[in-house]
């Protein structure tokens, strides 16, 4: 540009769109009417808490779950409480397979001499998160699953005799539990915490529809739109590069709908309705398959697709530039250049062949489906590979192609009598090699079907 151009890195890998989106935006977004109702209502962090606490313990089904809310200094009985080894994963023994949030509890006897002296908690690693009370009054959090948890607790909270442990585990996948060894240290001298432990569920997340967050971490929703993006909203923007996406993988439909609304919070926040936002689309990841109709990568491609029915949008895709086994594709130079040519030519003014070829008319014959493109197509090695097709039963093949035309290509497979569907580089990882003529960029991944 042969001027000074200025660039604010708002970031923070491996979160998913809602956190960015502004809460008013979350509103009509499936999934999220929760979160939105909790922080309209301007409750604080542990507000936020208690309510999405209360929020799954209503749909976790069990005649003899515990009672919630609880008091967190006495020790708690009934039929829902348990007993549990600690230091152990829960689903090595009491709770096999299980993801949700327990409740655990331990009785540490102190000698007369203790109370009134500050104590340091030593738990062991917690997977996956925790929030640790002593005798009813919160000390500490962690959300690193093979970290030691170290709280200082008061000394006006420390008595001698009888004192109330409470830890509340929240395990979102994987081991869950306090899996090493843990103790309380009290004027130098140390007290195991090992041993028996009281356990109660409080959720099971597979009777949920909600996805458990807290509020204290960087997937909460709106949290870091309102830490990141807000306070930037008095500068004037000349547009948004936009590279995210994984986090949501599994929920594209919801994806579909907060992205789009996200990018519209955005351009009301900064106050510029036409705000330029491109994108990148997601690169391939994950081991080749060659039909993979049922892909979730494939449909968050799709749902990051949909954006481009917004005005002033643009998406660069990095779909033949992933790897197999590492999320994080070293090449971004050309991820870079990419999304640089849909600045250039659509902010600028500076005309750049930006865009790949796009699909724009299906011609279904006899044993076969025709494809044509709005520009001349290219085909790496010479043959077309990447395509599936389906027949009226839903059954999907890999396609055979034939050129017909430089805009057009022939589908079939001898699978596939009466071919309906066609996708393209639809697969976690796919390998399709179809390139612009013009622009050299590769055809991005879509499906006549949906």
């Amino acid at each position: 540009m042969n001027v000074p151009v200025g660039i604010i890195d708002a970031t923070w890998g491996g979160t998913p769109v809602e956190a960015w989106t502004p809460n008013e935006y979350l509103k009509e977004v499936q999934g999220f009417e929760f979160y939105h109702e909790q922080l309209a209502a301007g409750k604080d962090e542990q507000g936020l808490i208690d309510a999405a606490m209360g929020k799954v313990y209503e749909g976790y089904r069990n005649p003899e779950k515990m009672s919630y809310p609880y008091d967190k200094a006495v020790m708690q009985k009934g039929k829902a409480w348990g007993k549990m080894p600690v230091p152990s994963l829960w689903e090595n023994n009491v709770l096999p397979g299980f993801d949700g949030i327990v409740v655990m509890q331990f009785e540490l006897d102190l000698p007369a001499t203790a109370a009134g002296k500050p104590l340091q908690l030593c738990l062991g690693a917690v997977d996956d998160w925790d929030m640790t009370y002593f005798n009813g009054k919160l000390v500490g959090s962690g959300r690193i699953f093979d970290q030691q948890r170290d709280y200082r607790v008061d000394g006006n909270l420390v008595k001698g005799g009888k004192n109330v442990i409470t830890v509340e585990v929240i395990d979102n996948a994987g081991g869950g539990g306090i899996w090493k060894s843990s103790c309380a240290v009290v004027d130098g001298t140390r007290y195991s915490l090992d041993g028996e432990w009281s356990y109660a569920v409080l959720s099971d997340f597979s009777q949920m529809d909600m996805a458990y967050q807290l509020p204290d971490t960087p997937h909460y929703p709106s949290v870091l739109y309102n830490a990141m993006i807000a306070p930037l909203t008095g500068m004037p923007l000349a547009g948004v590069f936009w590279y995210q996406g994984c986090a949501n993988v599994g929920r594209a439909a919801q994806y579909e709908v907060c992205f789009k609304n996200m990018i519209e919070g955005w351009r009301k926040s900064f106050d510029n309705s036409s705000l330029p936002f491109y994108f990148v689309q997601l690169a391939g990841f994950q081991q080749p398959v060659a039909v993979q109709p049922d892909s979730e990568w494939a449909l968050l491609r799709h749902a990051q697709s949909k954006a481009l029915q917004l005005p002033n949008t643009g998406m660069a895709t990095a779909i033949d530039l992933g790897n197999p086994v590492d999320i994080h594709p070293a090449n971004k130079q050309e991820v870079a250049r990419r999304l640089s040519l849909l600045a250039l030519d659509k902010t600028y003014g500076r005309t750049q062949a930006c865009e790949a070829p796009r699909c724009v008319d299906t011609k279904i014959g006899k044993g076969y489906i025709d494809l044509t493109f709005d520009n001349d197509i290219n085909t790496e090695g010479g043959v077309a590979i990447g395509f599936i097709i389906k027949d009226k039963s839903g059954k999907w093949a890999y396609a055979n192609t034939q050129i017909v035309s430089n805009k057009t290509i022939r589908l079939s497979s001898p699978l596939i009598n009466n071919p309906v569907a066609v996708r393209y580089n639809w697969a976690d990882y796919p390998g399709g090699n179809l390139t612009g003529r013009t622009s050299g960029l590769p055809v991005t991944p879509f499906a006549t079907d949906i």
